[in-house]
């Protein structure tokens, strides 16, 4: 079972909610228990994903292979640096790093049309 960003979205909110009650339907709509299993397994990778992205690295760390990234001074109190060390106009302050996003296209796909 394929499951889109939307549908987790969608079935955290229904699990969040039902499981609690013990219920495993939400408007007359039943959801298997493979259904709830590969929701539960997709928000597990999800969450690693999230964590990948969000965890400050030591500026150290960062080799050229990690390319531009998000430079960050902590505490956090202005927006990031993007690029790299060796950046002509590298501040050479930033502490650490995250790495950059990258976009979903998901949605896009499902809302843009071509004219």
């Amino acid at each position: 079972m394929k499951v889109t960003l939307s549908d987790l979205h969608r079935l955290l909110r229904v699990m969040a909610r039902n499981l609690v009650k013990g219920s495993l339907h939400q408007g007359g709509a039943h959801y298997t228990m493979e259904e709830y299993g590969s929701l539960v397994s997709q928000a597990q990778v999800r969450s690693v994903e999230l964590q990948r992205l969000t965890q400050a690295r030591a500026a150290d760390t960062w080799t050229d292979g990690d390319g531009p990234v998000l430079w960050w001074m902590l505490p956090v109190s202005e927006a990031p640096y993007v690029g790299t060390p060796s950046d002509q106009n590298w501040p050479g302050t930033h502490t650490h790093w995250t790495p950059l996003p990258a976009p979903t296209l998901e949605s896009v796909a499902k809302t843009s049309t071509i004219q």
